[in-house]
């Protein structure tokens, strides 16, 4: 999403030490040993801020990262990578990207005015799909790349994701509080194999936002006690975390790893089945609670195959994919609402799909909304045809089968 900031840390020659737990269940962070002096690690900052997109399931556009540098450096250089892997890239912004975890060493010198006349620091960055949900439950609703829990429904809403991590494949699940009224909800998003319920009890790696705390569960259970506060201070706006599993080429290797801002602060002392799918499993406790612009690097559901819409029926039989049908339409007239309903194999219409809208603009529209298991009325293995019509009346149809 163009605009969002992305996980992201700075290094200069800083060597930190093990975290210690402590009896009360918090982890502490001993003091990093700077081995550069402190006013020159604070002096060199060449990035403002990185202007992040990521990529999409219908295939519009690959990812890209634009730094926005400070005007004091001069002479920078760029080394990136991508999971650890040197990759030919040499510039401030670099496009084309898969989803990924990309990391730039960047090395200057100061214009005028400071202490540093040569330093390297590394910043990184993930990259990756905007999650799409499914299995919504206890009042949990999606808008646009927003999950969230309303009303006053005596239920935890829960969440899981269509995106799948493959077997034997590393990937990662990343967030962002970009909302100052989410640092207080009670709230849970993480890995799972499945999707049980809407209970967090039932992810197996998570992490818990609640009340300006940072807390850690593995299969269900906070860890390592009854109060894993994982920071010296109360989370603040702009806190990012991620949970990655890597090494999944062999069970011996498997693990998972939690981020928060600085990199890693917990590794995970039970390992997930490496030939087992996973998926983004989360949980709403209280209303108003929510998760935005969550971003992965999972597959999406399905490869960007979308039905054609014609004037009229051909012999083309197109299906639905993860219940979801996937269809394009062309606009040649004006931005507005395409209008749409979905007839049985009778030629009438379901009821919850009776003229019903979609926004369109001019040009290409590719849409990914109808879910059609919501509805009761839809049979596996039936014909349906879909009809839409645009604002000057003019329709068009596809048939297609519930796969």
């Amino acid at each position: 999403m163009n605009g969002m900031r992305s996980f992201m840390f700075a290094l200069v020659m800083v060597t930190v030490l093990p975290p210690v737990l402590a009896q009360s269940g918090k982890i502490h962070h001993p003091p990093p040993v700077l081995e550069l002096d402190k006013e020159k690690f604070k002096k060199f900052a060449p990035v403002q801020r990185a202007n992040i997109i990521h990529l999409k399931c219908d295939g519009d556009g690959l990812g890209k990262i634009e730094l926005i540098l400070n005007p004091a450096y001069s002479g920078l250089t760029f080394k990136w990578t991508r999971n650890g892997q040197s990759i030919p890239l040499t510039a401030s912004t670099i496009g084309n990207l898969v989803p990924g975890i990309y990391q730039v060493t960047i090395t200057g010198t100061l214009n005028s005015g400071g202490f540093v006349s040569l330093a390297t620091v590394n910043y990184t960055y993930f990259v990756g799909y905007h999650v799409l949900y499914t299995d919504l439950a206890g009042g949990a609703t999606v808008s646009g790349t927003t999950v969230e829990k309303l009303g006053a429904v005596p239920l935890q809403g829960g969440f899981a994701s269509r995106n799948k991590l493959n077997p034997y494949v590393d990937g990662f699940v990343w967030f962002e509080i970009n909302d100052p009224s989410q640092l207080v909800a009670d709230k849970y998003i993480g890995l799972s194999e499945q999707n049980t319920d809407e209970n967090f009890n039932t992810i197996n790696y998570a992490f818990r936002i609640f009340n300006e705390e940072l807390y850690i569960i593995q299969n269900g259970v906070i860890v390592p006690g009854p109060r894993a506060n994982l920071s010296f201070r109360k989370l603040l706006k702009g806190d990012q975390f991620a949970i990655r599993r890597s090494g999944s080429a062999t069970a011996a290797t498997v693990q998972v790893d939690f981020y928060h801002n600085n990199g890693v602060i917990h590794t995970s002392t039970t390992s997930p089945d490496p030939s087992r799918s996973m998926i983004i499993d989360g949980s709403l406790q209280v209303d108003n609670s929510l998760f935005r612009d969550v971003i992965t690097s999972f597959f999406c559901p399905v490869p960007p195959v979308y039905a054609e819409l014609t004037k009229g029926l051909n012999g083309g039989i197109y299906r639905t994919y993860d219940n979801i049908l996937y269809f394009k339409y062309r606009e040649r007239y004006r931005d507005g609402e395409l209008l749409y309903r979905i007839y049985d194999q009778n030629m009438q219409v379901i009821y919850s799909y009776a003229d019903q809208v979609l926004p369109k603009d001019i040009g290409d529209n590719w849409y990914s909304q109808i879910d059609v298991s919501t509805d009761p009325d839809f049979v596996k293995n039936d014909y349906y045809i879909l009809e839409v019509e645009n604002d000057k009346g003019h329709k068009e149809k596809l048939r297609f089968v519930y796969k």
